[in-house]
Order: structure tokens, then sequence, then C-alpha cells
């Protein structure tokens, strides 16, 4: 058989696996004394992250215990430069979001966009975007707050939206 073709073989079956793994690896929100339910990305993500950023210096001392060939030297640094590429933008998501759904409203803290706050009585509808594997909270000012499906505690978020009167999406069977 085809070494390529069994890489890619390889490749379609764990990809799936360990998405669905990261994705049943979501717990309940941690509920503070005040009722805030605390939402972030699960240990088995954190985990993912730093596996991940094993790869560049794994790729380095393999390249050094085993050199390309004179013309192949750059191909090394690429793919660690590659690894590097994908796993430092979700190393900062992972370990940086969190959303905090509290008794007057919902605060949210992105690396990406920073501290942004909405109140309960702002809040008009939930949103899932499939291709993104987010929710976008819709406030009335035009305001989003986004959160990701893979983050503990995002059903404890739509049952207290649903509570509120809030419109919540209704995922398909195996989203």
């Amino acid at each position: 058989m085809n070494g390529s073709l069994i890489g890619t073989a390889a490749i379609a079956t764990i990809v799936p696996l360990v998405l669905t793994w990261l994705l049943n690896s979501r717990t309940s929100a941690t509920v503070r004394g005040d009722g805030t339910a605390v939402l972030a990305y699960p240990g088995a993500w954190r985990g993912f992250v730093y596996v991940f950023a094993l790869v560049p210096p794994a790729i380095a001392v393999l390249a050094a215990l085993s050199p390309p060939k004179s013309g192949e030297a750059w191909i090394p640094g690429a793919m660690a430069l590659g690894f590097a590429a994908l796993v430092a933008p979700l190393g900062w998501e992972v370990f940086r979001f969190r959303l905090e759904a509290g008794p007057t409203g919902i605060v949210s803290f992105s690396p990406w966009l920073g501290r942004r706050e909405m109140l309960w009585a702002d809040v008009v509808a939930m949103d899932f975007n499939p291709a993104m594997m987010w929710y976008a909270i819709q406030g009335r000012t035009g305001a989003t707050i986004r959160v990701s499906h893979y983050a503990s505690g995002v059903g404890e978020l739509k049952a207290m939206m649903a509570k509120r009167g809030v419109r919540v999406p209704v995922l398909p069977a195996g989203v």
C-alpha cells in the first residue's frame, strides 16, 4: 500500500477521534458562590496544546539526529514553524479565554477582543455557527460575544439564557 495513502487514512481517522474526545471532555461550568457560571476550555484542550507545543522542538531534535539531505535542509525548519504557527494562536485562545455568566449579565474575556460585557436585559439571541463551532450571543446594541462549542459549561449558559427568554439554538444530533 502507498505510504501517502496510509498517512492520509491515519489522519482521516485520528482527527475526528481527537475532536470527538475534545468535545466529550467538556464538563459543567465552575459556579462561584454568587451563582456566576465560569466557562473555559477544559483541561483536555490545555493538554492538547502542550502536546502540540512539543512538536517543533521534537522536529528540531530529529533533524539534528538525522540531518536531511543537502537540498532538503529547509524542510524541518518549515515544519517546525508551521506547527508553531498553528499551536500559538490555539494556545492563546485556550489559555486566555473565559466567560462569566452571572446574576446581572455576561462578561467575556477573550485574547482577541479583550473584555466585553453584556447585561441580561440587552441579550436578544444566541446563534450557532457550525463552520466556526461557536455560539454568538447577540446584544440589542449590535454587540456580539462568542463562546466556543468546545468550552465547558455551554449547556449551563444555554439554560440560563433560555430561562431569561432568550432564543437558544437547538443543534442537530452529532454536533
